[in-house]
């Protein structure tokens, strides 16, 4: 594929990704991974059919790179194959989020024993107690080899964080997607599945205020009004309006053209009524 930005100030870019073989690619699966590429149909057996590297020209201006980027477990690898050495921008952790892809209980339990390691799990208490004000506290519990969440509630009561149901638990994992990628960027579909409107600003106060506070970039999808409303609302209460960026997309004669505006321009629209989505 090949994707052209066409810049205001007329410094124009293009990149260009093709497939390569990579005999040497490896990806160490969890169960979970497998099972959800199986259900795209994939035949297990040949699985090695689908391990490739990404060879990718481009092009800034009169700059020209080319590299390729290829995958072994659980780390991507970028080989630079330009003449001059002037590629020195680190490869970032990029994590992405969509519910097919959730992360499984033992990656979960890991992120978890990591915040209360480093001290930092209290923005994760608050953001649980959100949903229950009864939970005081979060631990890990080993039991039979395999790692689990627990919550403890205010009557002393251990319980599996996968007991307090959907929504809590997709919002421990957003979170902690943040709070395990700093100085890195995570990428979230459609964010308002699975929640009810009205906690809407406070997952969002909390998840924005835990990305400042990480320097993680997020890019977060949504075709809900209210997303965009409490976003603004929640970013100017938190002075930082000005890190919000509102991209619209639109597709008019068989191209897609992006719209940028600020947080205050987004503001600005949503207090006009102006229909941005």
């Amino acid at each position: 594929f090949s994707i052209q930005l066409i810049r205001n100030d007329g410094l124009n870019s293009t990149l260009s990704m093709k497939k390569v073989e990579d005999d040497a690619a490896s990806l160490d699966i969890n169960v979970n991974t497998v099972t959800n590429i199986l259900k795209q149909g994939y035949n297990p057996t040949t699985l090695n059919q689908y391990f490739y590297s990404l060879q990718y020209t481009c092009t800034v201006g009169s700059e020209k790179s080319t590299g390729v980027f290829s995958f072994e477990n659980t780390k991507i690898n970028h080989v630079s194959l330009s003449k001059t050495d002037k590629e020195k921008n680190p490869i970032l952790k990029v994590l992405f989020y969509k519910d097919i892809y959730v992360p499984d209980n033992a990656t979960i339990a890991e992120w978890v024993s990591h915040l209360i390691l480093d001290g930092d799990k209290t923005i994760l208490l608050k953001l649980l107690q959100i949903f229950d004000k009864r939970i005081v506290d979060i631990t890990t519990i080993v039991d039979n080899k395999i790692p689990y969440v627990y919550v403890i509630l205010t009557d002393k009561q251990k319980l599996p964080i996968t007991y307090m149901g959907d929504g809590i638990n997709k919002m421990m994992q957003l979170l902690l997607c943040v709070l395990t990628t700093p100085q890195g960027i995570v990428l979230i579909d459609e964010l308002e599945n699975g929640f009810h409107y009205s906690v809407y600003a406070n997952i969002l106060r909390v998840l924005y205020a835990a990305a400042l506070q990480v320097q993680c970039q997020l890019f977060i999808t949504t075709h809900n009004i209210d997303i965009l409303r409490k976003s603004s609302h929640v970013m100017k209460q938190m002075n930082a309006l000005d890190k919000l960026s509102y991209q619209r997309i639109d597709f008019t004669k068989g191209q897609r053209k992006a719209y940028p505006f600020s947080g205050e321009e987004l503001e600005n629209a949503l207090d006009i009524e102006m229909e941005v989505r």
